[in-house]
């Protein structure tokens, strides 16, 4: 069962979106939050970016294995494609609810004062 988002969520009614597009978005989804944190469950659930970066990515997926000989799904395959980049590019720490450690690269953090 996927995770980040659900049929309902993709509000593309030109395309029905399967079980196995959410799947395979969660995978994506997956790959960008493993770039921004270590672990994966330090994301609290549901997230509403990360619901919109899967719904698109699965429409994308949907539009691609749909498409056959229709160049209309390409090119709207495409456009899911980029705005799922750029979703996903635009994703932060903050925008997935984790807050930043407070000493960075394994220093503590110093104050200092004039005086």
């Amino acid at each position: 069962m996927a995770r980040y988002a659900t049929q309902a969520d993709c509000n593309d009614e030109a395309l029905a979106i399967q079980e196995s597009d959410l799947i395979d978005a969660d995978t994506y989804v997956d790959s960008v939050v493993l770039g921004l944190v270590n672990d994966l469950a330090d994301v609290s659930l549901p997230n509403p970016h990360l619901t919109l970066l899967a719904a698109t990515y699965a429409m994308a997926l949907r539009a691609e294995r749909s498409q056959g000989n229709s160049e209309s799904l390409g090119d709207k395959s495409r456009r899911y494609f980029a705005n799922a980049e750029r979703q996903a590019s635009r994703l932060t720490r903050k925008l997935l609810g984790v807050e930043a450690s407070a000493a960075s690269g394994g220093m503590g953090s110093i104050a200092l004062f004039r005086g």
